[in-house]
């Protein structure tokens, strides 16, 4: 369905003018449609609307116009030379079937704003990325990309995917990396990135990054994201870590690989010192204390806001991690989840952390302290503020 509003941009200079970010959203599409539409009789279609409505003359609501597919995206194509302020393009295409050629889309995308594009976000399937990279772009003002993915939903060959992450996506990666201060990598793919994050390039200018990989399906080896990590760590300023393992989570010693890389990280002289933000999954091992508490000592003087994820503290580790927070003199910002609040724990909170400006915990149970004290809140409900 072609929206009517898409109109307004390809008629009026002024406003396609002004767009500063792109989403494009290639899901749940059928490539053909009954009856089908021709540009022109969609043009046509959509200019009487609008002549409709900003005529004052009284009209029904906007109706979307049956198309096909193919349609629409030359409707985009059409207005792309008109977008030249775009510095934000965000593409999600999930389910983009391979048997439509995105390219010509693509190359009006980079020969219209693709220069001066400061952000890049691209979602799909890692078949999906190699149309998209071998449209021939050209990002020499790309400083912030994110990238999601996960396995070709049409083939079950992972080599395939492996081929694509390593030939195609990292040299795509690589030719960016002199200039991104941003990156992010999510994979939902179950394939191995050893040799993938191996090869990356160095990051000189990188001030944040954030991974999300389920550990256990993505590394043989992690040595290659220990490297990004550390050969970063001298610039980056926030890190966001999310390393949950899948399928195996009901067994904390699962986590053995993962607690042993995180603290084999946490060792190396290089790892983080400088952050103001992390956002960090320690594990639920016994380790995980320890790095989380070499992350807190080693950005103590630095850190503004640190969320740990995913693992409850019991009432003994509270005090514990409470004490190394309260040596971040900058810290505004600290969200965690603890297994059981009391009054006792919110009198350490305010001793540990009195010039704390926001506080998120998430909560196993309540429970009070005296007959007469009340806390009035949901099990597992967010505080924000106390």
């Amino acid at each position: 369905m072609l929206d009517p509003r898409w109109f307004y941009l390809s008629s009026d200079p002024f406003i396609a003018s002004r767009v500063y970010r792109l989403s494009l959203e290639l899901t749940h599409i059928n490539t053909t449609t009954n009856p089908p539409k021709s540009g022109s009789h969609i043009r046509h279609k959509l200019q009487h609307t609008m002549t409709r409505v900003f005529g004052g003359s009284k009209s029904p609501p906007l109706q979307p116009v049956t198309a096909t597919f193919t349609d629409f995206v030359n409707e985009i194509i059409n207005t792309t030379n008109k977008l030249p302020d775009v510095r934000e393009l965000h593409i999600d295409s999930w389910h983009l079937p391979l048997s439509y050629d995105p390219h010509p889309l693509f190359l009006s995308f980079w020969s219209s704003f693709g220069p001066r594009l400061h952000t890049l976000s691209l979602s799909g399937n890692l078949e999906g990325y190699r149309t998209l990279i071998n449209s021939n772009t050209t990002l020499n003002g790309l400083q912030d990309l994110r990238l999601e993915f996960t396995n070709n939903i049409y083939c079950l060959y992972a080599d395939a995917d492996r081929a694509i992450l390593v030939d195609v996506l990292l040299p795509f990666i690589n030719s960016l990396a002199p200039h991104l201060v941003s990156l992010r990598l999510w994979s939902w793919a179950s394939v191995d990135l050893s040799t993938f994050f191996s090869r990356l390039a160095p990051f000189p200018g990188l001030k944040a990054l954030n991974v999300r990989i389920a550990f256990n399906r993505a590394f043989g080896d992690a040595s290659g994201l220990k490297g990004l990590i550390c050969d970063s760590s001298g610039t980056l300023r926030r890190v966001d870590l999310r390393l949950n393992l899948t399928g195996l989570t009901a067994n904390p010693l699962s986590e053995g690989p993962l607690g042993r890389f995180l603290l084999d990280c946490v060792s190396d002289e290089r790892f983080f010192s400088q952050l103001r933000v992390l956002d960090i999954y320690p594990t639920n091992l016994i380790a995980g204390m320890d790095f989380l508490l070499g992350c807190i000592h080693r950005n103590s003087q630095s850190l503004v806001e640190l969320i740990v994820r995913d693992r409850y503290w019991e009432d003994g580790e509270i005090e514990v991690v409470l004490d190394a927070v309260s040596s971040c003199s900058n810290l505004t910002y600290l969200r965690m989840n603890i297994r059981r609040l009391d009054v006792a724990v919110l009198d350490r909170l305010a001793l540990k952390l009195p010039k704390i400006d926001r506080l998120w915990l998430s909560i196993g149970e309540i429970a009070a302290n005296e007959p007469n004290s009340l806390i009035v809140c949901v099990p597992h409900a967010n505080l924000d503020g106390i």
